[in-house]
Order: structure tokens, then sequence, then C-alpha cells
């Protein structure tokens, strides 16, 4: 049985564009597709997937179990970056995005490799969610030695650590703002082994490989994509938030 989607209100999607939503009924995005105007709907969705990848749902679930400003950041980050992937890709933009954002939800409470993201697994599992969704969390981590099969398993595995790099990259910054952020001050810091010794550069390029993209395009699109996210990932810098400040006490 397939429902169709309610027509949802958004501002600020541009002359003759509207979107709709059975996703976000917060933030009233349709992360699946850009809609004419006049087309009165989405493209259908079955009930199954109206239930269960709802993005509201997938949020409530992060936040159960992660509390750190950090972690829920990076959430954010990842699910921005595979967002846009799945926009180049042609693939699901929901399913992609839930991924993003559930791949660590499991990491502060269960941050042991023998635990992460294996707990989450079980969680998600008896949650209903669907097994691309587990599976692609589960390959991401490099001690689980699983074959990365599918788009999303390889997109994960190669935009994780480097939003983590992209992050740090941005916060030793004066302005904070990863506007101010360039392929070219990444790839300078990437040679500096002593800064984010935590983050694998190795695994950053494996990443690339497996999804058959070259390096410097990768780290380039997904820079992009966390600036077009700055404000949801804490990243729009020290400047900007002031300014949003004063205009909401103005406004």
């Amino acid at each position: 049985m397939r429902t169709l989607c309610n027509r949802v209100k958004v501002l600020g999607h541009g002359k003759g564009v509207n979107r709709h939503s059975c996703i976000s009924t917060r933030t009233g995005v349709c992360y699946r597709l850009n809609i004419p105007a006049g087309q009165a709907v989405c493209p259908p969705h079955t009930l199954e997937e109206k239930n269960l990848l709802d993005r509201d749902r997938a949020e409530d679930l992060l936040t159960e179990y992660t509390r750190s400003p950090s972690l829920l950041n990076h959430a954010l980050a990842v699910e921005a970056a595979l967002g846009a992937y799945a926009r180049r890709l042609g693939e699901d933009e929901l399913t992609w995005r839930i991924t993003g954002l559930l791949h660590d939800f499991d990491y502060e409470r269960w941050p042991e490799p023998e635990n992460h993201p294996l707990k989450g697994s079980e969680i998600l599992r008896s949650a209903g969610y669907p097994e691309q969704i587990i599976y692609a969390i589960l390959s991401h981590a490099q001690y689980l030695e699983l074959e990365r099969k599918s788009p999303l398993d390889q997109a994960l595995f190669a935009v994780d650590e480097l939003c983590g790099l992209i992050t740090a990259v941005t916060l030793v910054r004066p302005s904070r703002s990863i506007l101010d952020v360039t392929v070219r001050s990444i790839k300078k810091k990437w040679k500096q082994r002593s800064f984010a010794e935590g983050v694998c550069r190795e695994d950053i390029a494996l990443g690339a490989s497996e999804l058959g993209v070259d390096l410097d395009e990768h780290i380039g699109f997904v820079l992009e994509a966390l600036q077009g996210s700055a404000a949801q990932i804490g990243l729009i810098g020290v400047a900007e938030e002031h300014a949003e400040a004063n205009a909401q006490l103005t406004g």
C-alpha cells in the first residue's frame, strides 16, 4: 500500500519551487526532491517508509543516546555530506541522511570497539530500521572487517573521518567559520600528522578510492556540503553567530 505525503510550507527555496515533506514536521524540509511549483504532492512512499524512515524519529533516537554537542554536530555533518552524495549519485536522500544521522548514535554510551556500532545495530534492528542502513553503519567500522558493498556503505565510510578533519580545521581558525575553510587549508593540515591525530587519513583516502572519486574532489565536495549546513552543524563562526543573535534581538 502506498500513501502520499502531506504538503508543508517552506520558505526560502527560490522562485518557482516548492518543497513537500513526509520527513520533518519540525524543519519543513523535504530531503528527497525539489518539487516544481504546481505539483501537489511528493512522489509516493510506502506506508512502511513513512512510518520508519522519518527524520524526526531518527533525531529523537540520536538525542536519546547522545548528549555531547560535538558528537551531535558530527552526526549532522555526516548527514549533510551523505545527503549531498545521495543527490549526486541519484540515491534515496532520506535513507542516506538518516544513515548519517545515526551512524554513531551509540558511541557516547558504548565507545568500545566490542560494542560500537554493534549495540547501535541491535537497537536499530529492534526499532525496525532497514538492513540497508544497519549494514552501512556496521561496515563503516574498519575493525569489523565487513565488505562495503553498496554506494551507501562506501559513502558513509568515505565522509565520516573527513567530516571530523574538516571540523578540526575549522575550529582552529580565528573565525571558527567553515565558510573560511578551503581545500588547500584542509590539505595543509592533512600533512601535519600531529594535527587531529585521531583522524585516520588513510581511511579518508581509501574511502574516496572505494567511492571512485579523486581525493581532492572528494574533499571539496564534502566541504561544500558542510558549508551549506554551517549553522546546523555549529560551524557558522563567531561573527556570524553574533550577527544572528543580534538579528533575533532586534527582529
